[in-house]
């Protein structure tokens, strides 16, 4: 896919290797996929150029990589220096790189916390978890079953009582899912 564009110099492409958790193959479908939707098909672009490009949210909610994943525009937000969600290449490749199978597991958690920390104060409340109960349940529940997740993730993981989730509460809980490094992560 993104190949047969001459973008990047080889060293350029082994500075990308050295810098991430993803290998050369990966990496260039991941180039592909940011100038396809970006709608560069063809013509010649520099590396400068493309990293100057910013794909809009909007645009980034159809990457086939993401558009299926109920978090999709949270996990723009989360990778995006503004906060907006729209993502320039190198922000685009960091995205894929933390959450790509060969990522480790504390980059991972730290993603996604960020990731259910929807109010961004550096903590998961109870607003943040009904957010996210509401995503991943498609708003299937009513608000007393919201409510009683909600108050069930607390009493399990709020473990100095103060009605929010730091990330060492959040790692904690997480620790107990055995299939968060298989299921929190984005094929490429």
């Amino acid at each position: 896919m993104g190949n047969k564009l001459t973008v990047f110099s080889e060293e350029e492409i082994e500075n990308y290797m050295d810098t991430t958790f993803l290998n050369r193959k990966e990496f260039l479908r991941i180039l592909g996929r940011f100038l396809e939707l970006n709608k560069i098909k063809g013509s010649k672009i520099t590396s400068r150029e493309l990293k100057l490009m910013t794909l809009e949210l909007s645009d980034l909610t159809k990457c086939p990589e993401l558009k299926e994943n109920p978090f999709r525009k949270r996990i723009c937000k989360v990778f995006s220096k503004s906060g907006e969600g729209n993502l320039q290449f190198d922000e685009f490749v960091h995205m894929f790189s933390c959450l790509c199978i060969k990522s480790p597991r504390e980059i991972k958690l730290h993603y996604a916390f960020c990731v259910y920390d929807i109010d961004g104060d550096g903590y998961i409340n109870v607003q943040d978890i009904e957010q996210v109960v509401q995503l991943l349940t498609q708003g299937q529940l009513n608000s007393s079953e919201v409510e009683s997740v909600c108050n069930q993730v607390m009493a399990e993981a709020d473990f100095d009582d103060d009605k929010r989730l730091s990330q060492n509460e959040f790692n904690h809980i997480i620790d107990k899912s055995p299939d968060f490094m298989t299921t929190f992560n984005i094929r490429i």
